[in-house]
């Protein structure tokens, strides 16, 4: 049996800055709602961090990682509250290698959805006031093509 591969240098790169995100967005969002703050968040965040600089050998890898940052932006990528925007600023000062995204915004332009997290974001965002009657509808079409497409792709695989 072979020893599973240590994690890229890529990896450890891009882990050590997502751990870097991590920690900030603990202290920001602490800094801002004190002893409010979500224990709960906080939680998921530290096992979050955990699972990023320990990662069992199957999932050292630069594709998992993109799950976990899926994951943990989402409540910073869709939040719109003072603390969050601090939140983007300090990880735009740092430097650190990740920006705000608006995933149902991306999905519209591009006419289509193209993963599993574009679908759940675009699912819980199509109700917001940010998009037109117009616009709710098309993302309304695009998640029906996706889940027919998911639906297929997932009979052929049985």
């Amino acid at each position: 049996m072979t020893k599973p591969a240590a994690p890229t240098e890529k990896y450890v790169a891009r882990a050590k800055a997502f751990a870097e995100a991590i920690d900030l967005a603990i202290s920001v969002r602490k800094a801002a709602l004190g002893p409010k703050a979500d224990a709960r968040m906080t939680k998921f965040e530290k096992e979050t961090k955990a699972m990023v600089l320990n990662p069992q050998p199957a999932f050292a890898k630069l594709a998992s990682l993109k799950y976990l940052e899926a994951a943990f932006f989402t409540y910073w990528n869709e939040s719109s509250d003072p603390h969050v925007t601090r939140f983007w600023r300090e990880v735009g000062k740092r430097k650190l290698p990740f920006h705000r995204r608006d995933w149902a915004k991306e999905a519209l332009a591009r006419g289509r959805i193209t993963s599993q997290v574009e679908y759940e974001v675009v699912t819980d965002a199509i109700g917001d006031d940010r998009f037109s009657n117009a616009e709710k509808a098309k993302l309304d079409s695009m998640l029906g093509a996706y889940g027919t497409a998911a639906s297929k792709r997932a009979r052929r695989v049985r």
